[in-house]
């Protein structure tokens, strides 16, 4: 069973979370401030063991190192200034994965940016979300065709089970299932072979996904109108505004530590206190 408290609201237009500090969203809720971004539109962020982060934006990425930024947009090789999702690679982290609107999956390394595209087998140019497997495949929320697998050299397309194959977000889970939030069919999760479907009949507390997460204990689920959902040991809970959740719409959750959860929101970022 989980307790929750909503215990403060403490940065606000940080809205999309991953593995990042409480520090790194305050110094680029600092650089929002100051003009500092190419864009003050933050998409998505991703950080490496060292603390670098990694900042997606409408108009480039940026790449803070604790105590500078540096940004890139299509002049330096980006084929599109408009950076939908970021993923530092689980296996290399000089490695950095890139999804685009219209422009394909983007590998940027120590030789630059190399863009996968559907000429190259990728099923959608449009990527929504990224994550990684343990054995570095990589999973790719491919907007209208379903989720992609990439091993490396090959793309696979996995739709079988989808109600809705416009997907908005994928999560690995601690069984090594592929979770896919959907933009009004709730969630499939994959297993043989196929997904299987869990929608606000089932406890999700909206169709409509915003955003997955897995704090290494239970799945998230950030709704767009239904607040944040969490699966925990095989039950559904759910808060939003009325419980005293900065927003309904969640594009993000981070764990802070075992018993801290940062929600982020349209309206800012509130803090969850869990109980066991």
């Amino acid at each position: 069973t989980v307790g929750w408290e909503v215990s403060a609201v403490v940065v606000a237009h940080c809205d999309t979370l991953t593995s990042v500090t409480s520090a790194a969203c305050e110094r680029v809720a600092a650089a929002h401030r100051l003009n500092e971004l190419p864009s003050n539109k933050i998409l998505d962020l991703s950080s490496d063991s060292n603390g670098v982060l990694w900042i997606a934006t409408s108009k480039g990425l940026s790449k803070y190192d604790n105590k500078t930024f540096v940004s890139y947009d299509k002049q330096d090789g980006l084929p599109s200034n408009l950076i939908t999702s970021v993923h530092v690679d689980n296996k290399d982290e000089s490695v950095i994965w890139l999804g685009s609107t219209n422009s394909g999956l983007t590998k940027f390394d120590k030789s630059g940016f190399f863009t996968y595209a559907v000429q190259d087998g990728l099923p959608s140019n449009t990527i929504r979300s990224l994550d990684q497997k343990d054995n570095g495949e990589l999973i790719i929320a491919c907007y209208n065709k379903g989720v992609a697998t990439f091993n490396g050299n090959s793309f696979t397309l996995l739709e079988n089970g989808l109600d809705d194959k416009r997907v908005i977000a994928v999560s690995i889970d601690n069984k090594n299932k592929i979770w896919a939030g959907t933009e009004s069919a709730g969630i499939g999760v994959f297993s043989d072979l196929s997904f299987n479907m869990i929608k606000d009949s089932d406890g999700l507390g909206h169709n409509e996904l915003f955003s997955l997460y897995n704090d290494g204990q239970r799945m998230w689920a950030g709704t767009f109108g239904g607040g944040v959902s969490c699966y925990d040991q095989g039950t559904w809970f759910t808060m939003n505004e009325s419980d005293g959740l900065v927003s309904n719409v969640i594009g993000s959750v981070m764990k802070i530590d075992q018993n801290k959860v940062m929600i982020g929101g349209t309206n800012g970022i509130s803090i969850l206190s869990l109980n066991n």
